[in-house]
């Protein structure tokens, strides 16, 4: 019978690997200032969704002015002299489409999703705010004040959320990764409209950005409109800041709250982990899934389900294009000091990581990843936003098509040695809150 179950997993294994190579026709180009362009055709729906990717995020936030650019992301949306203020929303609204944006540590994008029709709608406006910002001081203290109160709003409302904050802030010895990305407000502050101008005018630069354009497009006709819009524009080289490779701190950290809302012991733990360009993302990924990715994974069964002492577990490879973190979130339920809390988690911990896990684990873990990663793959915006990380992290938008077999061809032999490797309970950082009597 064993051996039975051993060779049904191989072939399921073997399976799975002949059908994850990706087969997407990714067109990738580079103009004559230096922008980066990436094409994929997908007809299925008369949609496209567009993305511009600028490689800056909070990561390059000056010491004492932390968030700026989170604030550069809303400043992005001024208007120049032919788009008026939040113009760009309404523009691409008018036609049924939706409009986002978000700051990381490593970049910050911009993407909208709209029929095809309008794609050089779409072409303009992100031209016209890459060519020629306007930045009014009135729209700059606006967002500011915007900016400030969603910061207050956030610590107010969401109890857990700063508890990762000051897990960052303790686990990073570096500043670039050490401080949140909405930054602190006495530093937003401090921020002044030159500080942003500057900003602007160093980093939004077409050989600073990918274009990313994904769906019911002609490849020629659309790389041609590209060179029309884009192509023009001046471009000059950016020093881009060094990723930090190295830098944290490790311990143990204990923070009293009086938030409301939180009545019992939690404990936010960090352990490093290499960038996500590192082969052992892959790795990592397929843990994380193993350990806390639903009911069945092995801290949920083992804290939850049968010992019953935690209420709530999550955890999370971190993304990051230099020095990164394997979060996890543990709730315990109400009366279990952050003690027994620690204990039951590294105990687990401490047992994950010096046994080989099952084969079996590995496969039901690969298996969810799959589902979830090509779930995320089902629309022009999916497409996009995998795209833009892979050309960012990797500088590779082809590796789309094959990075999926790489998560799928990790072992149980793979999983044993990396975890042994990061998952020493003297390698991490542990932040206990205390709820105040």
């Amino acid at each position: 019978m064993k051996i039975f179950k051993s060779l049904l997993l191989f072939i399921l294994s073997s399976w799975s690997l002949l059908f994850s190579q990706l087969n997407l026709p990714i067109n990738h180009y580079i103009l004559r200032n230096g922008l980066k362009v990436v094409l994929l055709e997908d007809r299925k729906l008369p949609v496209i969704t567009l993305a511009v990717v600028y490689h800056t995020g909070s990561r390059d936030d000056p010491v004492g002015k932390t968030g700026r650019a989170q604030l550069m992301q809303n400043i992005m949306f001024s208007g120049t002299e032919t788009v008026p203020p939040m113009g760009h929303f309404a523009m691409i609204r008018r036609y049924g489409g939706v409009v986002n944006a978000f700051v990381t540590e490593d970049y910050i994008i911009f993407y909208q999703t709209l029929p095809s029709s309008q794609m050089k709608l779409a072409l303009w406006l992100e031209s016209e705010r890459m060519r020629n910002l306007k930045i009014e001081n009135s729209f700059f203290m606006r967002q500011k004040e915007l900016m400030i109160a969603e910061i207050r709003r956030k610590i107010e409302d969401e109890p857990f959320a700063e508890g990762f904050l000051k897990l960052n802030e303790i686990s990073f010895l570096n500043f670039s990764y050490a401080h949140p990305v909405m930054g602190y407000i006495e530093d937003i502050e401090n921020i002044e409209l030159e500080d942003i101008k500057s900003y602007y005018l160093n980093y939004f630069q077409p050989a600073n950005a990918w274009l990313i354009m994904v769906g019911d497009i002609d490849i020629d006709s659309s790389i041609s409109i590209i060179k029309e819009f884009f192509e023009q524009i001046p471009s000059k080289e950016v020093k881009l800041s060094k990723p930090p490779l190295e830098g944290y701190r490790r311990g143990e950290l204990r923070m009293r709250t009086f938030k409301k809302g939180i009545y019992q012991n939690m404990i936010y733990a960090g352990y490093p982990i290499p960038p996500r360009s590192s082969p052992e993302f892959y790795v990592l990924k397929v843990i994380e899934y193993i350990l806390v990715h639903d009911k069945n994974s092995i801290l949920t069964r083992e804290l939850i389900t049968k010992r019953n002492i935690v209420q709530e577990i999550t955890g999370e490879v971190e993304e990051r294009e230099g020095s990164s973190l394997f979060t996890f979130f543990i709730l315990g339920r109400p009366g279990i000091s952050s003690e027994m809390l620690f204990a039951h988690f590294s105990y687990q911990m401490e047992k994950f990581s010096n046994n080989v896990v099952g084969a079996w684990e590995v496969e039901r873990a690969k298996n969810a990843l799959e589902t979830d990663y090509l779930d995320n793959l089902r629309d022009t915006e999916g497409k996009a936003l995998a795209l833009a990380r892979l050309c960012i992290y990797n500088e590779s938008p082809h590796m789309l098509n094959t990075e999926l077999k790489r998560f799928l061809k990790v072992n149980q032999f793979d999983v044993y040695r990396v975890a042994k490797k990061y998952f020493d309970k003297d390698n991490g950082v542990f932040l206990y809150v205390i709820p105040q009597r």
